[in-house]
């Protein structure tokens, strides 16, 4: 009973907390609509030719942090003389250092003189070169040795790119390169042609269907890098001036084909991707196409409940970008929703142990 209340009260506490944040961001943060001179210049503009704003994407890569050790890593040790010659006559001064080189093997352990393997894996330097210590100290020697440590050699995998880059095929990543951005670069980049999005494909995995889209010049469309793992196959596909793209807030995001001799408006294209996340609420979608001198304009369309303003009236062109897009409110909607999700698990928990 006492997890049950526990959950419960953090549940409500979290959602007061949430909602409170919600109705500032709301009242802080009023929707501006386009003008009738900006909605007329949206009208004319089109179709949309995306220039991959490779600046962004750059910026957009995983932050080093931390290294973390992994199987394959070789590791470097500079260890006290004293540390190999425990059981040995001594040969050198006791206070001489030596490099000591190891591998972490398949169980993620490293093997050091004397007191054999120690835990690295998934493990930063600093917190190995304090496993050593401890192990050596005081059970061996009197006083805490210095021990430094170093990545030697990195593990490289090889994963693969096919598609619109200058330079398809695969490539050896490092093991602290394993990212979608560090791929792209090896590869030079995307090839003059374009591109729309990327789909990743992984054996075991359903990752390959869930796109991942690239940011274009212009726009505010979200973009953010991928961790990648051996093996991994990346597809970028080339720019698709037939298709219009659905992201964001909606049920399924992805590329649609737009057939010749058709004619899409708002809402048929927001059908085509499932429809509205109504968990998060949005409360606008803003649609994305290209100018005549080359400039990405945009039209912010208002969302009240289930209904989009000008839905039916809004045409959708060819290579259009349709950005349901997040916000402080909807992103507080998606937290209370988890929290609740969490505090019904909590009540049932409590039913099925009781």
């Amino acid at each position: 009973m006492k997890f049950l209340d526990w959950g419960i009260r953090l549940a409500l506490a979290l959602f007061f907390l949430s909602a409170a944040t919600i109705f500032h961001g709301c009242q802080s943060k009023p929707l501006v609509l386009p003008t009738a001179a900006a909605l007329a210049e949206f009208d004319r503009a089109g179709p949309i030719r995306p220039e991959v704003d490779m600046d962004r994407l750059i910026q957009a890569q995983m932050p080093a942090g931390t290294y973390r050790v992994v199987v394959g890593d070789v590791l470097e040790f500079t260890l006290p003389a004293l540390l190999r010659t425990i059981t040995a006559d001594f040969t050198e001064p006791p206070e001489a250092i030596r490099p000591h080189l190891c591998r972490v093997v398949k169980s993620g352990d490293i093997y050091m003189p004397v007191v054999g393997k120690i835990a690295a894996a998934n493990q930063t330097l600093p917190e190995i070169e304090s496993l050593i210590v401890n192990a050596y100290y005081p059970k061996y020697i009197a006083y805490p040795p210095a021990v430094v440590g170093r990545v030697a050699e990195f593990r490289v995998a090889n994963v693969s790119v096919v598609g619109e880059v200058k330079n398809p095929g695969m490539y050896g990543l490092r093991s602290d390169e394993m990212s979608l951005v560090a791929l792209l670069t090896k590869a030079n980049g995307i090839a003059g042609g374009g591109a729309g999005m990327i789909r990743i494909h992984r054996a075991g995995d359903d990752l390959g269907s869930k796109p991942v889209i690239l940011p274009v010049k212009g726009t505010n469309i979200p973009f953010a890098d991928v961790a990648l793992q051996e093996g991994d196959m990346v597809e970028v596909e080339g720019l698709k001036p037939e298709f219009f793209t659905v992201i964001g807030l909606v049920q399924s995001s992805g590329a649609f084909p737009y057939p010749p001799e058709t004619q899409f408006n708002l809402w048929q294209a927001l059908a085509f991707a499932g429809g509205l996340d109504m968990i998060a609420d949005p409360r606008y979608v803003r649609v994305y196409r290209q100018a005549a001198d080359g400039r990405i304009v945009d039209a912010t369309f208002k969302i009240t409940g289930t209904e989009v303003n000008n839905a039916y009236s809004t045409r959708i062109k060819r290579g259009d970008v349709v950005a349901v897009e997040h916000t402080d409110r909807t992103r507080q909607r998606v937290l209370i929703s988890q929290i609740v999700r969490f505090g019904t698990g909590a009540s049932l928990l409590f039913r099925i142990d009781n």
